[in-house]
């Protein structure tokens, strides 16, 4: 009987140790990202100066991922992903990765990119990608959003932004539901993870024939 009970608090002292992990980790990666987004619709509204530049770089640990060649032309690259690894590994959320990629010449902002995919089956993923320019040809459309691709595969939402879009666009654009990173269940697609897009039904199932829009 002691025995049965020793073996009893060991597992209950596990389960405890695990949920409380979890817990932590949930709430760490949620912190992390919201503070992130946050930061970073508030950096692309402008001005883009290079001390917020640099202050939004090293705040959010974001590391150089450009060569030797392309820092030679004056080319920065820098990056931050997070993951909802713990609860991916306890199979209790598909795993879900969200990264900000940020592009300078000579310390100037020329280029944000953000992503927020979740693993549907297989190698596929349904998810946002956001890219912002900031010197883009004058006829180049302000805002454009898509969704693709059609026939079996499940959705993703691009948007892709110039310098002429608006500050709701921007910010619309870039309001991620930080919270599937946390949840334990997850987010099922493209359009949980980013509600703003309003583009209902655009989780791992097939999408319908392209949508797009332009602005």
């Amino acid at each position: 009987m002691k025995i049965l009970l020793r073996i009893a608090a060991v597992v209950a002292g596990a389960a405890l140790l695990i949920i409380s992990i979890i817990a932590f980790n949930g709430h760490r990666q949620y912190t992390k990202a919201r503070e992130l987004m946050n930061d970073l619709r508030g950096l692309v509204a402008g001005p883009i100066e290079t001390q917020r530049i640099q202050s939004f770089i090293a705040k959010h640990d974001l590391h150089r991922t450009d060569s030797d060649t392309e820092r030679s032309y004056g080319h920065d690259s820098y990056e931050v992903v997070l993951e909802n690894n713990v609860l991916a590994r306890f199979h209790l959320a598909a795993w879900t990765r969200l990264g900000v990629l940020l592009v300078l010449r000579d310390q100037t902002l020329r280029y944000v990119q953000a992503w927020y995919y979740v693993s549907c089956r297989g190698d596929m993923t349904s998810g946002v990608t956001v890219e912002q320019q900031f010197l883009a040809q004058p006829e180049t459309p302000a805002y454009q959003l898509s969704v693709f691709p059609a026939g079996g595969k499940p959705p993703n939402i691009r948007i892709e932004m110039t310098q002429l879009a608006s500050p709701m666009q921007r910010s619309a654009a870039l309001k991620f539901e930080v919270g599937c990173l946390a949840r334990i269940g997850g987010c099922s697609g493209a359009s949980q993870l980013l509600p703003s897009a309003e583009k209902p039904g655009l989780g791992c199932s097939p999408v319908p024939p392209e949508i797009s829009s332009k602005e």
